[in-house]
């Protein structure tokens, strides 16, 4: 690589940390203080607020990187066009359109890794943050919901499961009904019941012995359909129905699309078709997951347009414009993610729109200083 590769690079870079650093410690302090009463209303052991707050960090910079990372563009370059460092870098034959390869390369490295941390570490982190925030603040606030009635959903492809009731921190269901559909060799032939489970209660065990399922029904009956009989046993706990849903399906209507993943969505929506739910807008969350990453090289294009300029007050304008278009680009991606959730537009549609129209537009203001 150059040296005036490695120059760019470095100053970018530096300030890229700096930026992160300084919004992190914005973020959190905001944070802190907007909800500070709450958490001493709680009475939150000091270990909890503190595990909060670290858990938020990996949010705080999936959020805004992308702001972050043309902010810090603007910085660099600006002060370099201000210092007459551009023009000497194209007085040694080097072209503006070169730099903004250069950075639109790091820009696409940074959205993969910013993809990379929202399907290894975010999701995870705001399962557990924001378990905090429900057992200390939403319970104090009595606005957390941790019974659940009336649950119907599809065991895979085999049966459906209907409850009651449902008690999310217990994993425990009650009012069970339960039935296995026998699979049908061809399109053209009915499915049938091949037995059905009434039961008081369903209970999660995950310490179960490993040749039964986490699930045991308990106090119930089962009955059994033949061709021309029905044949029912009573039983007191009943473990060898394998259910292919865990306590976090069941409790998947409490949480967020930040709480999961793009492969645990995608198996979540999967799930609530099968069980004839409608699904458009867990599919404009799950399109999202993966654009939104690639904000980071869009903003990219628009860094040097607004700097590569010597007159006075250049960084001040361009952080100025800067703010407007990201405000802008957040806007849209907004107000598309909206009319998906409305099945005015695809998924597909409402997800990727407002990138695939901003680089465009970057690659407009970039041509203009390619020379």
């Amino acid at each position: 690589m150059p040296l005036i590769s490695l120059y760019f690079l470095r100053k970018f870079y530096f300030t890229l940390l700096f930026m992160l650093l300084a919004v992190i410690v914005i973020f959190l302090t905001i944070d802190l203080m907007e909800n500070l009463n709450h958490f001493l209303d709680s009475e939150i052991p000091t270990t909890s607020l503190i595990l909060y707050y670290e858990l938020y960090i990996p949010q705080i910079i999936y959020l805004v990187m992308p702001i972050a990372i043309l902010l810090s563009l603007v910085m660099v370059l600006g002060g370099m066009a201000r210092h007459g460092e551009l023009d000497a870098v194209k007085g040694s034959g080097i072209s503006l359109w070169r730099i903004i390869r250069l950075f639109f390369f790091h820009g696409i490295l940074l959205s993969l890794l910013v993809l990379y941390l929202g399907e290894s570490l975010v999701a995870d982190a705001n399962r557990e943050r924001l378990d905090i925030y429900r057992e200390y603040i939403l319970k104090a606030k009595r606005k957390f919901k941790t019974n659940l009635g009336q649950v119907y959903i599809q065991n895979g492809t085999v049966g459906i499961l209907h409850m009651g009731h449902y008690d999310i921190p217990e994993s425990r269901g009650r009012q069970i009904n339960y039935e296995r559909i026998v699979e049908a060799d061809s399109a053209e032939e009915v499915r049938n019941i091949e037995f059905r489970i009434d039961a008081a209660q369903l209970q999660f065990d995950p310490s179960g012995s490993s040749d039964s399922t986490a699930w045991a029904f308990h106090n119930g009956v089962i009955r059994y359909f033949e061709s021309d009989s029905i044949t029912a046993y009573q039983f007191v706990r009943l473990d060898t129905v394998k259910l292919q849903i865990t306590p976090r399906d069941l409790a998947s209507t409490q949480l967020d699309p930040m709480e999961m993943n793009f492969a645990q969505l995608r198996d979540f929506i999967q799930r609530l078709r099968l069980s004839g739910a409608t699904t458009g807008k867990w599919e404009v969350d799950l399109q999202s997951k993966l654009a939104t990453p690639f904000v980071c090289a869009i903003m990219v294009l628009f860094g040097l347009p607004f700097t590569a300029s010597r007159r006075k007050g250049v960084v001040a304008v361009g952080f100025g414009v800067s703010l407007l278009v990201s405000f802008l680009f957040y806007g849209s991606i907004l107000l598309f993610r909206n009319m998906g959730y409305h099945g005015a537009l695809s998924p597909v549609a409402a997800a990727w729109s407002p990138h695939l129209a901003f680089l465009l537009l970057g690659l407009i203001a970039s041509n203009r200083v390619r020379k």
